[in-house]
């Protein structure tokens, strides 16, 4: 293990739900951001019937709505999935000029060792191009999350941008409880927009992350749950993102 990577962490993520379920339509119960809000400072998540993207950042939940607006979350708003953690990160590098597959290459490449492991990602700075998407919501509770997605959401792109862009990266074997890979949430600098990400482009800004090996994970407590079809939809998650 190298200096610039230690994994002496006491960071840990904890999960309500899993992908699946949400994937599925289980939106309508969920845990309260005042109960979420006990296990993490940073993260991302989504709100009841999938309306709206939710981004946890320096212990603020916002709630990135269909029309384009930010709103800071209430404490008893219900989050029927959602992914956080006290970020710490153990890697903090400068980056400039990268594309997405440039910059996820880039954080494997100064994680060479953590690649069995989860990252938190945050990075601060300026994109030249950001693409970020907004779910409208389900009409029907129960509806498919990812076809709801894939009619309904609007994309946004943006030039020139400052902003915060967090998430983490599961390794593949997650797939289906987590979103294997990158699940990156964007938010900018004055908190007027932001959205699930699609792509971009960074310019400058610095890069954090930490090296989690534990994560908790709490099932739902319904007969929604129990009834969910958790099959796993690998081609159907990989679209949504």
């Amino acid at each position: 293990m190298s200096d610039s990577q230690p994994l002496e962490t006491s960071s840990r993520i904890y999960q309500y739900s899993i992908i699946s379920a949400f994937m599925d339509g289980q939106t309508l119960h969920g845990i309260p951001l005042k109960d979420l809000g006990k296990h993490g400072d940073f993260g991302l998540g989504s709100f009841q019937l999938a309306d709206g993207e939710m981004i946890l950042v320096d212990g603020t939940a916002y709630r990135m709505s269909y029309d384009g607006s930010i709103t800071v979350a209430e404490p008893s708003t219900c989050l029927p999935y959602a992914m956080v953690t006290f970020y710490t990160p153990t890697v903090t590098v400068a980056v400039a000029g990268m594309l997405k597959p440039n910059f996820q290459k880039h954080i494997e490449d100064i994680t060479p060792t953590a690649k069995n492991y989860f990252l938190a990602i945050r990075f601060d700075g300026v994109f030249k191009k950001m693409r970020f998407r907004i779910a409208k919501g389900q009409d029907v509770p129960g509806a498919n999350v990812m076809k709801t997605i894939t009619k309904t959401q609007r994309v946004i792109d943006m030039e020139d941008v400052e902003g915060t862009m967090i998430g983490f990266r599961s390794p593949g074997c997650y797939q289906g409880i987590t979103v294997a890979g990158y699940h990156l949430h964007f938010i900018k600098k004055d908190r007027t927009t932001g959205g699930h990400c699609l792509d971009f482009e960074i310019q400058k800004g610095i890069t954090g992350i930490s090296i989690i090996r534990q994560i908790d994970i709490e099932l739902p407590d319904s007969d929604d749950f129990c009834e969910a079809d958790l099959t796993l939809d690998n081609e159907g998650i990989v679209k949504a993102e």
